[in-house]
């Protein structure tokens, strides 16, 4: 299990990461940010630890966090689960980019959103929010 996050800053803008040529899946593709659960952690624990990992939003600034949904997808014969988030109104001067190793943190107008593919089917994901 894992979980993702979306994050919109109040101009309507979405952070997405852009995976680099070291990660072991996915490489140069994009996705929404997001990471595994650890034991014994709860996906809303897991999700806020990723937050204040990859961007460096620590938890007090995430006023508007709310779950989504568990999205389902197919890798190498195996079936993950992973649960979506999120966060509206985000202050883009409290994040720091990029923080994680395995890629660069953009933030992407609707309309340039609209025109990128994401991996494991993201796109049904914005096209379901109406980014």
């Amino acid at each position: 299990r894992g979980v993702n996050f979306i994050l919109i800053d109040s101009l309507g803008n979405v952070l997405i990461q852009k995976r680099d040529e070291n990660c072991k899946s996915f490489p140069h593709q994009y996705c929404f940010p997001g990471g595994g659960m650890e034991d014994g952690e709860r996906p809303i624990e897991a999700v806020i630890r990723e937050i204040d990992e990859e961007v460096g939003l620590p938890h007090h600034e995430l006023l508007n966090l709310e779950e989504l949904f568990d999205y389902r997808y197919e890798l190498n014969n195996q079936t993950y689960y992973n649960r979506f988030y999120l966060c509206t109104d985000v202050n883009r001067s409290s994040i720091v980019t990029p923080l994680v190793p395995e890629g660069e943190m953009i933030w992407f107008t609707s309309e340039e959103l609209s025109h990128l593919s994401l991996i494991l089917g993201e796109n049904e994901i914005v096209d379901f929010l109406g980014l």
